[in-house]
């Protein structure tokens, strides 16, 4: 690709914003992108590509240019240098920011590094640590280049609007160039295109949603009629392919702490033609009165977690979390599963479930709510963990239990 000088510092400032002073990845790239309409479509990928680029790589960048993280404009240059050699890319040497970079002594420090695997992969050596503790060096050496790589757009098809098959046909009849993923709804998107302004959006047609969160509902597989609450709704894709699968038949109370979350998810359930979603906040005291307890057939918990699973789409949040984050976090889960499973009736079902990797978070968190005396009225029907290592997913933890009747 030819290089344009005045994409380059829009890169490294706004990289520099994000793995420094924490601004959001994707928020600050798409105001970047809104800041800059002139841009071409290519330009406009390379810069995102680019961002996406430092972030995800950005101890082992460091570590090769300067063997400290940057702290000057110089140093971000520097960086990106680094970045170009690595990706077999040859940006212009007349540039006086290109300059002070030695090719050789770069690839000297990327022979010493590689046996390192938390600079190989980029990583900090607190997660290298903590993953080796959880899940072992043979399970560890298989997900975490995985997790390094780049994810496809997926879309889940609604079932309420048409077939799988109809909505391909249509998607690649108004030019977005998709295929079938799996045997269920899922389509994969081969480029990442803009898509909103299509009809088959606005009608509702499909959602983005990814490939193993689309498990979660398959593995609960709520009957039509039944009443179901999504505890962590969020924005609700789940609970919309939820409401799928239960043919729009029955009821499903979503909730979640954010009224901004319930507010979209209110918009997209109507775009998807779903009428059987009620959405309420959560107290935020994060209890609920007895006039809760016992409703559920079937309640879902997609916890809060640190999202190592999602690395691929997220590589900011291992810059971002930290041991003490993680014992937190963790500390959350616990209260959800212990105040939340109230709600589930008896005979009735609880589906647990994180975007996580790290067994603590995942099956060790179920086992020890199992043994508490809050969990003694269920028992554990089956468990699964997806990963980029194993398929087209992400990391991502489900487990159901019953609550004894």
């Amino acid at each position: 690709m030819r290089f344009y000088k005045n994409l380059i510092p829009p890169i490294w400032q706004t990289a520099r914003a994000i793995l420094q002073e924490g601004a959001h990845a994707h928020r600050s790239i798409q105001q970047l992108l809104r800041a800059n309409k002139k841009w071409g479509s290519r330009d406009r990928r390379f810069v995102a590509e680019q961002i996406y680029e430092l972030i995800r790589w950005y101890r082992l960048y460091y570590e090769l240019a300067l063997e400290r993280p940057p702290e000057t404009e110089a140093d971000w240059w520097l960086m990106l240098k680094t970045a170009w050699l690595l990706q077999g890319q040859q940006p212009p040497e007349d540039w006086p920011e290109m300059q002070g970079l030695d090719s050789l002594e770069i690839w000297r420090r990327h022979r010493l590094a590689v046996e390192n695997r938390a600079i190989r992969e980029s990583i900090p050596d607190w997660l290298e640590e903590r993953a080796l503790q959880e899940m072992g060096e043979e399970r560890w050496a298989k997900l975490l280049p995985a997790l390094n790589s780049s994810a496809d757009v997926v879309l889940r098809t609604n079932s309420l609007k048409a077939p799988r098959q109809k909505v391909l046909h249509r998607l690649r009849k108004e030019g977005l160039p998709v295929e079938l993923l799996g045997d269920r709804e899922a389509l994969v998107l081969g480029q990442n295109r803009k898509f909103t302004h299509l009809k088959s959006y606005e009608e509702g047609w499909f959602e983005v949603q990814d490939y193993a969160s689309q498990q979660l509902a398959h593995f609960l597989k709520p009957q039509a009629g039944s009443y179901l609450v999504d505890a962590c709704a969020g924005a609700g894709g789940k609970s919309l392919h939820l409401a799928a699968l239960m043919k729009n038949r029955g009821e499903i109370l979503s909730m979640d702490l954010s009224e901004h979350k319930l507010k979209e998810l209110q918009k997209r359930a109507k775009r998807a033609g779903v009428s059987i979603i009620k959405t309420e906040k959560i107290p935020a005291s994060g209890r609920f009165s007895p006039a809760y307890y016992n409703i559920a057939d079937y309640l879902v918990l997609d916890v809060p977690c640190s999202g190592l699973g999602v690395l691929r789409r997220n590589p900011q949040t291992k810059w971002i979390i930290n041991p003490a984050f993680l014992e937190e976090i963790q500390a959350t889960q616990a209260h959800i599963l212990r105040e939340y499973s109230l709600l589930c009736k008896p005979g009735g079902q609880l589906l647990y479930a994180t975007c996580s990797i790290l067994p603590s978070e995942n099956e060790w968190q179920v086992q020890r709510f199992l043994q508490s005396e809050d969990g003694q009225e269920f028992e554990l029907l089956k468990e699964q963990h997806l990963g980029p290592d194993r398929g087209p997913e992400d990391g991502f933890y489900m487990a159901l239990l019953q609550r004894k009747g």
